[in-house]
Protein backbone atom coordinates (compact mmCIF):
# COMPACT_ATOMS: atom_id res chain seq x y z
CA UNK A 1 0.00 0.00 0.00
CA UNK A 2 1.41 3.53 -1.20
CA UNK A 3 -0.52 6.36 0.18
CA UNK A 4 0.22 9.62 -2.09
CA UNK A 5 -1.18 12.58 -2.73
CA UNK A 6 -4.11 11.42 -5.41
CA UNK A 7 -5.31 8.61 -2.89
CA UNK A 8 -4.29 4.87 -1.83
CA UNK A 9 -2.59 2.80 -4.55
CA UNK A 10 -2.44 -1.05 -3.72
CA UNK A 11 0.59 -2.74 -4.73
CA UNK A 12 1.36 -6.47 -5.05
CA UNK A 13 4.57 -8.08 -3.80
CA UNK A 14 5.71 -8.14 -7.74
CA UNK A 15 5.22 -4.46 -8.31
CA UNK A 16 2.24 -4.40 -9.91
CA UNK A 17 -0.23 -1.57 -9.17
CA UNK A 18 -4.01 -3.02 -8.41
CA UNK A 19 -5.61 -0.03 -8.07
CA UNK A 20 -4.86 3.78 -7.61
CA UNK A 21 -6.57 6.87 -6.68
CA UNK A 22 -8.58 5.11 -3.89
CA UNK A 23 -9.88 7.07 -1.07
CA UNK A 24 -12.59 5.27 0.11
CA UNK A 25 -13.75 7.73 3.06
CA UNK A 26 -14.70 10.30 0.29
CA UNK A 27 -12.12 12.90 1.14
CA UNK A 28 -10.90 14.98 -1.50
CA UNK A 29 -7.21 14.13 -3.32
CA UNK A 30 -6.19 17.65 -1.95
CA UNK A 31 -2.98 19.26 -0.21
CA UNK A 32 -1.73 16.25 2.00
CA UNK A 33 -5.50 14.35 2.66
CA UNK A 34 -4.07 11.21 1.17
CA UNK A 35 -0.36 11.15 1.91
CA UNK A 36 -0.02 10.89 5.55
CA UNK A 37 1.71 7.13 7.36
CA UNK A 38 -0.74 4.01 7.27
CA UNK A 39 -0.19 0.82 9.47
CA UNK A 40 -0.95 -2.51 8.47
CA UNK A 41 -1.97 -5.00 10.77
CA UNK A 42 -4.55 -7.78 11.19
CA UNK A 43 -7.33 -5.42 13.19
CA UNK A 44 -9.99 -7.61 13.11
CA UNK A 45 -8.75 -10.71 14.33
CA UNK A 46 -9.24 -12.64 11.05
CA UNK A 47 -5.68 -13.34 10.49
CA UNK A 48 -5.52 -10.97 7.16
CA UNK A 49 -3.89 -7.94 7.02
CA UNK A 50 -5.63 -4.54 7.32
CA UNK A 51 -4.57 -1.45 7.11
CA UNK A 52 -5.36 2.24 8.89
CA UNK A 53 -4.20 5.58 7.79
CA UNK A 54 -5.87 9.46 8.86
CA UNK A 55 -7.61 11.37 5.56
CA UNK A 56 -9.30 14.21 6.18
CA UNK A 57 -11.16 14.45 9.00
CA UNK A 58 -11.31 10.59 9.86
CA UNK A 59 -8.54 7.82 11.03
CA UNK A 60 -10.04 4.43 9.11
CA UNK A 61 -9.13 0.96 8.82
CA UNK A 62 -9.84 -0.94 5.53
CA UNK A 63 -9.72 -4.64 4.95
CA UNK A 64 -6.79 -5.43 1.64
CA UNK A 65 -9.38 -4.85 -1.10
CA UNK A 66 -9.66 -0.50 0.85
CA UNK A 67 -13.62 -1.51 1.64
CA UNK A 68 -14.21 0.79 4.92
CA UNK A 69 -13.96 -2.16 7.98
CA UNK A 70 -14.45 1.26 10.79
CA UNK A 71 -13.52 4.62 10.84
CA UNK A 72 -13.43 7.26 13.82
CA UNK A 73 -13.59 11.72 13.67
CA UNK A 74 -10.04 13.40 13.99
CA UNK A 75 -10.43 16.69 15.36
CA UNK A 76 -7.69 18.48 12.98
CA UNK A 77 -8.94 18.90 9.48
CA UNK A 78 -4.99 20.21 8.73
CA UNK A 79 -3.53 16.03 9.52
CA UNK A 80 -1.00 18.06 11.11
CA UNK A 81 -1.99 16.12 14.30
CA UNK A 82 -3.32 12.83 12.96
CA UNK A 83 -1.89 9.80 14.31
CA UNK A 84 1.30 8.27 13.32
CA UNK A 85 1.36 4.36 13.58
CA UNK A 86 3.55 4.48 16.79
CA UNK A 87 0.48 6.26 18.70
CA UNK A 88 -1.66 3.72 17.83
CA UNK A 89 0.55 1.20 18.91
CA UNK A 90 -1.80 -0.30 21.22
CA UNK A 91 -3.90 -1.99 18.32
CA UNK A 92 -1.16 -4.24 17.90
CA UNK A 93 -1.59 -5.63 20.76
CA UNK A 94 -2.78 -9.18 20.87
CA UNK A 95 -6.08 -9.19 22.50
CA UNK A 96 -7.00 -5.21 23.01
CA UNK A 97 -8.82 -4.66 21.03
CA UNK A 98 -12.01 -6.86 20.44
CA UNK A 99 -14.89 -6.01 17.67
CA UNK A 100 -16.29 -3.70 19.91
CA UNK A 101 -12.96 -1.67 18.65
CA UNK A 102 -12.70 -0.41 22.73
CA UNK A 103 -9.43 -0.96 24.58
CA UNK A 104 -9.76 -3.99 27.24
Amino acid sequence: MLTNTGGLALIEHDGTVTDQGLRPTGAPASGLTWTRPATIHDFDGDAQPEYAMSSGNSYSVYEANANLLWTSPVLDSSGAAAAPPSTWAWLALPGTVEQDRRLE
